[in-house]
């Protein structure tokens, strides 16, 4: 495993109609990643992948908004609501493919 993927942390997040708490739960685990880099390895990359499971309110379009503001954002969007389980499924295989594009470009030693 080469250095960027030890240090590439990927946070998956199945959402159905969190429209309320999308934004807030965002903020925080940002705040958090950023008190993980100033204490413990200021090279810690992140992605978020936001997994929409089929919402019937502006749960896309906050997660669009959030992509907007950070390209470490990653959006899958369900047609249906699939479950928390497939939603979580998703997100780990899309994380699998975002280190293995980050990765391609390495060198590794």
């Amino acid at each position: 495993m080469n250095n960027l993927a030890k240090n590439h942390l990927n946070i998956v997040v199945p959402c159905y109609n969190e429209e309320k708490s999308l934004e807030r739960f965002y903020q925080e685990a940002l705040r958090e990643i950023v008190e993980i880099k100033e204490k413990i390895n200021s090279s810690i990359t992140y992605s978020f992948i936001f997994v929409n499971d089929g919402s019937s309110d502006n749960t896309l379009e906050i997660m669009h908004m959030l992509k907007a503001r950070d390209y470490n954002v990653r959006i899958l969007d369900f047609s249906r609501n699939f479950g928390k389980e497939s939603a979580i499924l998703a997100g780990l295989q899309e994380s699998k493919s975002v280190l293995d594009s980050m990765g391609g470009g390495v060198q590794r030693s």
